[in-house]
């Protein structure tokens, strides 16, 4: 810690107005204090504008007198009497210096005093996070002065232990965001908040993480009628007549082919880097940092029996959530592997196709629940589960309106994705005419609305092919996959933008008009 020494010669007139004109009166002595500041610029912030010095003692009234900033010296008259305080302050835009000295004054004496000064900061400290280097450029933290209304901000690099001098006090309100890389797939932090003390010297240890707030759209695009398409797009924009792509060959670890990366479900961790569902045989789910370097890692490892249906990321608590349909894992991000397997036996025969999560670390399922033996019917329903408990809170189920579709004379599992935002759980229905919609519900899973009509051919605003899932976190929009299972030959899957569940702003993003085409959910 930084100290600055303050020799404060004080010249002081006496504390009595006719006293002033002089230096030699009995019962007083002169006292010079010097702060050092004059001899020790280096030392000194030259934000320092406000020093004084304070004397108190028995048997004299407490004196306050002002010290030159540009000499930090002053000399004056002081009552004789032991145990005679001095208490030097100074203040700049940022911090405050103390310091203090006791002594014996002797009347006719010349004393000269030299006072050390202490800033009066403590140290925060914050954490190595090497795991936002390939999506983070810089951290800025701003810690805000209440007693002032001002604050101070540091910015610093994600990749290394940064410790920084903050006014000392209580109740510093700590505020933390990030600068995304250009080439990673961010592009916006959420600035996150917490409080703190601060005292003098100590350091103080703060855990603080922005969490990421918007992303470009990484989309899942696969085709497995020609095996053509093996690949993730990434868009920058909604509208751009060109995109970049990820192949299963352009990744440097664990696809050793195109034809074995079938990525199926995208989600981010707080840093942005990129989880990807692979439904194929090689493996499960893999992390991309950045989209430049495309060093990816195993995360889950292959399992056994089908490939990954569904993910979602606890943000809060670094948490991947898993399923291939049948089973319900969560595994650490800290620590990659399969993962723990979550209690299932509140429900019967589940079959899971969406995951989200919330902030309270509830998992919103959808469960195509066999309601038969045969399996004749089955009932798509949203669950909302505590995985901690492993009780199911409540379900809002497919028969009781739109959800179930009838279609080819038996029932249709509609239930695709799953997205929180803003306290709303949103749902992609794409199967069967009529059943094409995206309804809103809130977290306790009662209905509140609904949007879209079904068309192979409309365009126009409300009309989806089958919407199918949400890409990116987006606060702005809605992005939604408009899959077209009905022409399998020619898809002509195209993306839609709206702002709201009444179609504000409603866009389409066609690759044919640039002599391109999207295949995604098209797997067989």
């Amino acid at each position: 810690m930084k100290k600055i020494s303050a020799i404060l010669i004080i010249c002081v007139l006496s504390i009595f107005p006719a006293a002033c004109n002089s230096l030699n009166d009995s019962n007083t002595a002169t006292v010079t204090i010097d702060t050092g500041i004059r001899t020790s610029k280096a030392a000194a912030p030259s934000d320092v504008t406000d020093i004084a010095v304070t004397v108190s003692g028995e048997g004299m009234a407490t004196m306050t007198r002002s010290i030159p900033a540009d000499t930090g010296m002053r000399t004056f008259e002081v009552p004789v009497g032991t145990a005679r305080l001095f208490a030097v302050t100074a203040s700049g835009q940022t911090f405050k210096y103390l310091g203090s000295a006791t002594y014996d004054i002797v009347e006719n004496e010349e004393v000269n005093i030299n006072i050390t000064m202490v800033r009066q900061a403590g140290i925060l400290n914050l954490p190595y996070q090497s795991s936002y280097s390939g999506t983070t450029e810089s951290f800025t933290v701003t810690v805000s002065i209440p007693e002032t209304g001002g604050s101070v901000e540091y910015t610093f690099p994600p990749d290394d232990t940064t410790t920084k001098y903050v006014p000392s006090g209580n109740n510093r309100q700590i505020a933390i965001t990030a600068t995304p890389l250009a080439e990673s797939a961010v592009i916006s932090f959420s600035t996150v908040t917490t409080t703190a003390d601060f005292v003098t010297g100590q350091y103080t240890d703060v855990f603080l993480l922005p969490i990421v707030a918007e992303t470009k759209l990484v989309i899942p695009d696969i085709d497995d009628w020609n095996g053509s398409y093996y690949r993730l797009i990434i868009l920058e924009n909604f509208i751009a007549p060109t995109w970049n792509e990820i192949l299963g060959a352009n990744l440097t670890n664990t696809i050793s082919s195109n034809y074995n990366f079938y990525p199926w479900d995208i989600d981010f961790d707080k840093q942005g880097r990129i989880y990807v569902a692979v439904n194929s045989s090689e493996e499960q789910v893999l992390r991309i940092d950045s989209l430049s370097s495309l060093n990816d890692t195993e995360i889950v490892p292959y399992l056994s029996g089908s490939g990954v249906e569904a993910i979602a990321i606890d943000r809060n608590n670094n948490y991947l959530y898993h399923t291939r349909g049948t089973d319900l894992r969560r595994t650490d991000i800290a620590s990659p592997g399969t993962g723990t397997a979550l209690d299932l036996s509140a429900f019967t025969n589940p079959y899971f196709t969406a995951i989200a999560v919330d902030d309270q670390g509830m998992l919103y399922l959808s469960d195509s629940a066999e309601t038969t033996p045969s399996a004749e019917l089955v009932q798509d329903r949203i669950v909302k589960y505590n995985p901690e408990t492993g009780a199911i809170i409540t379900t809002y189920s497919s028969n009781i309106d739109f959800l179930l579709t009838v279609f080819d004379g038996g029932a249709t599992k509609n239930i695709s994705d799953i997205m929180i935002r803003d306290n709303y759980v949103y749902v992609a229905n794409y199967g069967g005419v009529d059943g094409s919609k995206i309804f809103q519900l809130n977290t306790d899973l009662q209905y509140v609305d609904s949007y879209g009509n079904t068309s192979e051919t409309n365009t126009s605003r409300g009309y989806f092919y089958g919407p199918h899932h949400f890409v990116g976190i987006r606060n702005d929009q809605f992005v939604i996959i408009d899959e077209n299972f009905g022409n399998s030959f020619n898809p002509l899957d195209k993306l839609i933008s709206m702002e709201d569940m009444n179609g504000t702003n409603w866009s389409v993003f066609d690759p044919s008009s640039y002599e391109e085409s999207f295949s995604f959910y098209y797997y067989c």
